[in-house]
């Protein structure tokens, strides 16, 4: 029995929003200085946000993007593809994020940890969703909007 598309909708939005907010509490990188055995998620973002545009990562730019789309999913919309793919290119490319600026120079990335990779979970869920959104209610999976019916 196919699932009714806001719920769907907002079960979708809800892991991936817990998920999120999970990877900003998580260790996210560890470092070669001795002062950094790890930074939290949140503290990465944080910086990301404020000086990623100097030091050429723009990863943490995915942030705004991905609330958003969680909101409209949570709140009665749909996802929107092209919107998803920005963030999904945007948080890719922090795979190529490899030193940490701070105040004694650059720190560099030695692992990505359990936070950095549940910040991309989070993200990847939101974009898988919004790609195979259209696809599962074609197959039946979900329950299609009321008052549409789906083409054969």
């Amino acid at each position: 029995m196919p699932y009714a598309l806001k719920f769907t909708r907002r079960l979708v939005a809800s892991i991936a929003f817990v998920l999120w907010v999970a990877s900003l509490a998580l260790p996210a990188a560890s470092f070669a200085s001795p002062g950094y055995a790890y930074a939290p998620g949140a503290l990465i973002a944080a910086v990301g946000l404020i000086f990623g545009w100097s030091i050429l990562q723009f990863g943490a730019f995915a942030n705004p993007i991905f609330l958003l789309l969680c909101g409209r999913l949570a709140f009665g919309g749909k996802a929107w593809i092209w919107l998803a793919m920005i963030a999904e290119v945007l948080a890719l490319s922090s795979f190529t994020w490899r030193d940490f600026p701070d105040d004694a120079g650059d720190n560099l990335v030695v692992h990505f940890l359990s936070g950095f990779y549940a910040w991309q979970l989070a993200i990847l869920s939101v974009t898988a969703y919004a790609l195979l959104e259209k696809p599962l209610i074609k197959a039946g999976y979900i329950a299609p909007p009321v008052g549409v019916i789906p083409q054969s």
